[in-house]
């Protein structure tokens, strides 16, 4: 039997695969509130604590108040939904039954992982180095958030951080937001 057909049972199931691994990586960054509790009101709320400030002039940056542990615990559970999406990428990998195709699509979306490490730790590393206590970021697909520790972000202080974030990813600035935690 020729096979002319493009995709097989396997990329179909493996593309489903990384898609619902994507879709739970996002739901459970969306739906996590400061303390990792799930916060399914959250999505319905504008602000997750009542007399919160958002700034007028500047839609993409948030005050939320903060734990002393927010930022440790935070890195922590990216790292851990990364080895958890890693994990289940070398699973793909070492499946026999797996084929060339199929291989090459997880070796590209474990790449593209490795990359938004890199470039996450790029834009942390950077963002300290211009004097803000602490900072977070959490790249998921064409957007990134910047969670920076300070008693009051200048706006001079805002475009720094998105001249950082767009020379490090190549992110648009109207994707980037920025959010305050004091």
């Amino acid at each position: 039997m020729k096979k002319s057909v493009i995709f097989g049972k396997r990329q179909i199931v493996l593309a489903m695969l990384i898609l619902a691994l994507g879709a739970a990586v996002f739901l459970n960054w969306k739906f996590s509130g400061i303390d990792g509790n799930l916060d399914l009101t959250g999505a319905l709320n504008s602000s997750k604590y009542i007399g919160d400030a958002q700034y007028v002039n500047n839609p993409s940056t948030t005050v939320v108040k903060s734990e002393d542990d927010y930022f440790a615990k935070t890195r922590s559970d990216r790292a851990k939904a990364r080895a958890d999406a890693l994990a289940m990428l070398k699973e793909v990998m070492d499946d026999v039954k797996a084929d060339a195709n199929s291989k090459a699509n997880v070796s590209a979306e474990a790449t593209k992982l490795a990359k938004n490490v890199e470039s996450e730790n790029a834009v942390e590393t950077l963002i300290k180095a211009k004097g803000f206590k602490d900072c977070v970021a959490i790249i998921s697909g064409e957007n990134i958030n910047v969670v920076v520790k300070t008693n009051g972000l200048l706006a001079s202080e805002s475009l720094q951080i998105q001249d950082i974030v767009t020379t490090q990813t190549k992110i648009l600035p109207k994707n980037i937001k920025i959010i305050e935690s004091k």
